[in-house]
């Protein structure tokens, strides 16, 4: 059965990480990215990306670079990024602020990729992160962003419990408070799920059991609305914390089938169509359920997701279950997308 027809949705994002190389090794990061990794995808690689998925996906509005950390790209990246522009989009980075260790360093890093079109950036922090780049480095950054007249800019904060860094610090900051007040600087706090930092082709993802709820039974936001693309070519069926980590959300090489086949293919998963509609802790408890044994918690949705995923037992109770689940589902997701006029 193929949900093509059920589901009024096409891709607003392109997403693209060049590498999982990064300045930092954080021990709970969700990539495993670390100094030691080598592999940067090439910049022509990147571009031609770019003409694939807007040939495809006349739907995309954003390109955004991630990683690893995707300013080791060097020169390169302000050409990406100009080339992201020619087609009208809008253009985000996302970055650990390693460059910007004075003002002056960061204007000087920051000036070639903002002439080329640079919309947004968004710089990753917290108690992890400061143990390879100190606070400062991020206030630099945000302040010469805003100098040269970006006014999309976003501080994401690990939030894990007992933080010595936390949202509050940057809030009060003398300096980046005028540009919170005046909507240009948005802070969020982060989910920082804990998974020991591994390499990201492991299946073994440690994700921690925190006994805390958090707001994670919802449906996966990122389903079928992104264009994900990581280091080696592979398409992702989200940008979500464990997707490395989940064989399921692989959906193949860009090299071997168009982007469009690869998206496509989703609509041929039940499994991928039920996340969208409902989301991976309300599926773990249904298989847990199915099962017979107690539920865990965790501290995040996709903790939930890779839980689902790893285990064999897991996958053979959700092939028992969609069947009989089906039918509710879709009446779900109808009564959710359906525009009632009164």
């Amino acid at each position: 059965m193929d949900l093509r027809s059920y589901i009024n949705s096409y891709p607003k994002t392109l997403t693209i990480s060049p590498t999982h190389k990064c300045t930092a090794m954080c021990m709970e990061c969700c990539f495993g990215c670390s100094p030691k990794i080598q592999h940067i995808l090439d910049h022509k690689h990147i571009k031609k990306y770019i003409d694939q998925a807007m040939a495809q996906f006349p739907s995309i509005e954003l390109f955004v670079l991630t990683g690893g950390e995707c300013f080791l790209l060097g020169k390169k990246l302000s050409k990406i990024i100009a080339h992201a522009t020619s087609y009208s989009l809008m253009t985000r980075v996302v970055t650990n602020g390693f460059w910007a260790n004075t003002y002056d360093n960061a204007l000087e890093k920051l000036s070639p990729i903002i002439k080329a079109g640079l919309t947004e950036i968004n710089f990753s922090t917290g108690d992890n992160h400061q143990q390879y780049v100190k606070i400062e480095n991020i206030i630099n950054g945000t302040l010469a962003a805003y100098e040269q007249g970006i006014r999309s800019i976003c501080i994401s904060i690990e939030s894990q419990p007992n933080a010595s860094f936390t949202s509050e610090q940057i809030k009060s900051n003398a300096s980046l408070s005028p540009l919170i007040d005046e909507g240009s600087l948005k802070i969020i706090d982060a989910s920082w799920m804990p998974v020991k930092n591994k390499p990201a082709d492991s299946l073994e993802a440690d994700c921690r059991k925190i006994v805390m709820k958090g707001v994670t039974k919802q449906p996966c936001r990122h389903m079928f609305n992104n264009i994900t693309i990581n280091p080696y070519g592979q398409m992702l069926a989200c940008c979500g914390l464990t997707v490395e980590y989940n064989k399921f959300l692989k959906l193949g090489s860009v090299e071997h089938f168009t982007m469009k086949e690869l998206y496509d293919s989703q609509f041929k998963d039940f499994f991928k169509f039920w996340l969208f509609v409902d989301g991976p802790e309300y599926i773990y408890e249904k298989v847990m359920k199915y099962r017979k044994i107690p539920n865990d918690f965790f501290v995040h949705e996709c903790a939930y997701c890779i839980e689902l995923c790893k285990n064999p037992d897991n996958i053979i109770a959700l092939n028992g279950i969609l069947e009989k689940e089906l039918p509710n589902i879709l009446f779900r997701y109808k009564m959710r997308t359906s525009q009632l006029k009164i």
